[in-house]
C-alpha cells in the first residue's frame, strides 16, 4: 500500500458559525492523506492542495463540513483510494480563551 499525504496546507478563509468568523478571515492548516494499493494509478498530491483550497472557498460553515467535502472530492477524483483522512486545525478561536488550536479529523475507508 502506498500512502500519499500533504501536511500543513495553509489556508486563510471565512469559515465558522459565529458572525465575526464571516467577516474576518481565519488561519487554518489542513492535512490530507490517501492510501491505495501499490498497483493503483498515480495520485497527484498537488491536486489535494487545490481541492483543499476549493473546499474552503465554497462557503461552508463548519470544519466538520469542510472535512466531509474534502474527503468526498478526494475519493471522487481518486476512486482507487482505499482510505483517506483529513485533519483541519483552526488557530484563532472566537471565544478568546488561550488555546493553541482546535482540530477536527475525519477518516474513511472505502471498499
Amino acid at each position: 500500500m502506498f500512502t500519499i499525504s500533504l501536511h500543513g496546507i495553509r489556508i486563510t478563509a471565512l469559515v465558522g458559525v459565529f458572525p465575526e468568523e464571516k467577516k474576518v478571515p481565519n488561519s487554518f492548516e489542513v492535512d490530507a492523506e490517501l492510501t491505495a494499493a501499490e498497483e493503483a494509478p498515480f495520485m497527484d498530491y498537488g491536486e489535494l492542495q487545490k481541492m483543499a483550497s476549493a473546499v474552503f472557498e465554497s462557503g461552508l460553515d463548519t470544519l466538520e463540513d469542510c472535512c466531509k467535502a474534502l474527503l468526498d472530492r478526494m475519493h471522487k477524483k481518486y476512486p482507487q483510494a482505499t482510505s483517506g483522512t483529513v485533519t483541519i486545525r483552526k488557530y484563532t478561536l472566537p471565544f478568546g480563551s488561550p488555546v493553541r488550536y482546535a482540530q477536527v479529523q475525519l477518516a474513511r475507508t472505502w471498499s
